[in-house]
């Protein structure tokens, strides 16, 4: 542990590494977190960030750990001496902590307690062996739940300090909005229930509380564990109406995930994307850095997200996935496969991507970071390269890469037509700053190297051609147009057609070509 946390020289590391490099320091330390641990692993953890923490205490480290509390088959003491060397005015910032159970910021706390913001950034200081700080976000939280433990049972005999403790969270969590803030739709309904206030509780509780739930983006774990709550105070309080309505609206909570998840709200991101902001979605995706919902799922919510500009938890989500995966035998059919085979490729470039910017290569860099290489996406492409498969990769290496990686899978293509008509769009799109052509050029280019049936119509409407146009639906002839356009017409209308998607697709073509001529009969 005190290598780890760079107290001490590692044995394959250098000294100028380390907090302590003198080897009687190491020494007198080492032995000093010997005695006072006992050899326990979570007070040998403390110990070492009371020194790490603290830059003054590094100059006599062993002195440092000899003046705290020796482990007595427990870590009452040393617990009780963080709470003594608090002082009154300070240590309801510790209780807070640790009765909130969740993530708070010392801007925060300071809402929580206005009248002890003073007190704040000591009481911080103090409780830092502790509490664990998320890097870059300021927010604290309790490290062990031992430690919210021991706060709580000096509440056992005094239920009025409790509850008044209680209030001053939840007044803050109220403020917040219970539909409108994450923390507070976790835990606003859990500190009124631990306060007794059940009428409160089950007043939030509406016949639309699931609905309003679905429409913030809130998870249907999240939304399960507040009527479960709701549950426990509608029965605690004899209100059995209420407690019917938990239970039935538990149960519209688990149809929405279990049957109702994939295909909705997935093939839908765009509506909660455009109320509620991509990446406020996004950060509804994850709960203290855990997925909150099944990894397929959660995987193509990422890639709408990060096609809308969001920065998806595509970490989280991939791994899941990998975990799942490994004891899932379900099949899921061609489709869903395939959504989610994209949007793993998606994260895969978002990630590499990310990677290249901030870090060098090297021998322990993430697999799920390493490049993807443009010759598997082109051997991808070219065994199941439709139209709709072309415009997901390529929108994704345009969003994470950028445009020489589209052009450079050309030439590894057996046929380019559909990737140059996705890159046309979104050329004519206006996404694209500095282009390489128009969207005309790459829409002629599409109908050279080969288009997929049932784009003709896109293809014109970039700027290409009927003669840009190959096979017998570019005829010179307008009349042979027509006709093939009739036989295909008599062919899509038999009962047979409904297997037969392409043929679908070439009565759309000899549409798209006949129409002009049409407009130009009238």
């Amino acid at each position: 542990m005190a290598e780890r946390l760079g107290l001490v020289p590692s044995k394959g590391g250098g000294e100028a590494e380390a907090l302590l490099t003198d080897g009687r320091d190491v020494t007198g330390f080492l032995d000093a977190l010997q005695e006072r641990s006992g050899g326990n692993a979570l007070y040998t953890t403390y110990l070492c960030r009371e020194v790490a923490l603290r830059p003054e205490a590094v100059t006599d480290a062993a002195a440092t750990v000899r003046a705290l509390p020796p482990y007595r088959d427990s870590l009452e003491d040393y617990y009780a001496h963080l709470y003594e060397t608090l002082g009154a005015e300070a240590d309801v910032v510790a209780d807070i902590i640790a009765l909130l159970s969740m993530p708070v910021t010392r801007e925060e706390l300071g809402q929580i307690v206005p009248d002890r913001g003073h007190r704040i950034d000591r009481a911080l200081k103090v409780l830092a062996p502790v509490l664990s700080e998320r890097t870059g976000q300021g927010e604290v939280r309790v490290y062990h739940e031992s430690f919210a433990r021991y706060l709580r049972l000096g509440y056992e005999d005094h239920p009025d300090a409790l509850q008044s403790t209680l209030a001053l969270i939840a007044t803050w969590l109220s403020g917040k909005g219970l539909f409108e803030d994450p923390r507070a739709f976790r835990r606003l309904l859990r500190i009124l229930a631990e306060a007794g206030r059940d009428a409160e509780v089950l007043s939030h509780i509406g016949r639309d509380f699931v609905a309003r739930a679905v429409s913030a983006a809130f998870p249907a774990s999240a939304i399960r564990d507040n009527l479960a709550t709701g549950l426990r105070c509608a029965a605690r309080s004899g209100n059995w109406p209420l407690v019917v309505r938990c239970v039935e609206l538990a149960r519209a909570a688990q149809t929405y995930e279990g049957e109702r998840f994939d295909s909705v709200l997935v093939d839908f991101a765009d509506v909660p994307i455009a109320l509620l902001g991509a990446q406020t979605i996004a950060d509804r995706l994850l709960h203290d850095g855990r997925t909150v919902m099944p990894a397929r799922a959660g995987l193509q919510m990422c890639a709408a997200l990060d096609a809308a500009g969001a920065v998806a938890p595509w970490r989280e989500y991939m791994t899941a996935f990998q975990h799942e995966d490994e004891s899932d035998n379900t099949s899921y059919g061609e489709d869903s496969d395939r959504a989610v085979s994209l949007a793993w490729l998606r994260g895969r470039l978002r990630l590499s991507a990310a990677y290249r910017a901030t870090a060098e290569e090297g021998p322990g860099q993430d697999k799920l970071g390493t490049p993807v290489s443009l010759d598997t996406i082109a051997q991808r492409l070219n065994e199941h390269g439709d139209q709709s498969v072309a415009d997901a990769v390529v929108k994704a290496l345009l969003d994470t890469v950028g445009t020489d990686a589209v052009t450079s899978l050309l030439p590894r293509l057996t046929a380019g037509g559909p990737v140059c008509l996705a890159l046309a769009e979104q050329i004519a799109a206006g996404v694209l700053p500095g282009q390489p052509g128009s969207a005309a050029h790459w829409a002629r280019k599409a109908a050279g190297l080969g288009h997929r049936p049932g784009t003709v119509h896109r293809l014109l409407a970039l700027g290409a051609a009927a003669d840009d146009l190959p096979g017998d639906l570019a005829e010179d002839d307008p009349q042979a147009r027509r006709d093939v356009l009739l036989s295909l017409t008599r062919d899509i209308q038999q009962e047979r057609v409904r297997w037969s998607p392409e043929a679908v697709a070439r009565w759309l073509d000899a549409l798209g070509l006949v129409r002009p001529i049409m407009h130009e009969a009238r």
